[in-house]
């Protein structure tokens, strides 16, 4: 009977350590997995952003004009703002994502769109360069 309860309690304590502490603790054990992660997130919105622009605009953004194009509020004739985010996003490294439209690497999106990595590096060579292309994410 002592080892049964033992066995349970082990059980408990680990389906504890499981369900409460890895969600909130597993960024700071595996931080460079939880980066790639939230850059991938990040990507992803951007990307929804860009479609928006293109649906309301009928074109990308030119990479001149950049991803800040996504964040101007623009006012149209009736009256109506849209605004596709609300603010530059950074990667979790504090480097901005790089944007070029058209393509210079895709070959199955219009843009390319990136972060640096954690060498903060636009080699478009290293592998911690993150893409938005689905291999990547």
């Amino acid at each position: 009977m002592k080892i049964a309860v033992k066995i349970a309690l082990s059980l408990m304590v680990s389906f504890f350590v499981l369900l409460f502490l890895v969600p909130t603790k597993g960024p700071f054990y595996c931080g460079g997995y939880s980066n790639v992660s939230a850059t991938a997130i990040e990507i992803k919105t951007i990307e929804t952003a860009l479609k928006m622009h293109y649906l309301t605009f009928g074109h990308y953004p030119n990479s001149k004009a950049g991803l800040s194009s996504l964040v101007e509020a623009k006012t149209f004739p009736d009256g109506q703002t849209e605004q596709f985010l609300p603010e530059l996003p950074m990667d979790p490294w504090n480097n901005p994502y790089i944007y070029r439209y058209p393509t210079q690497q895709s070959k199955t999106r219009p843009w390319d769109l990136y972060s640096m990595g954690p060498d903060g590096i636009d080699d478009h060579q290293s592998n911690d360069d993150i893409h938005s292309n689905p291999t990547n994410i």
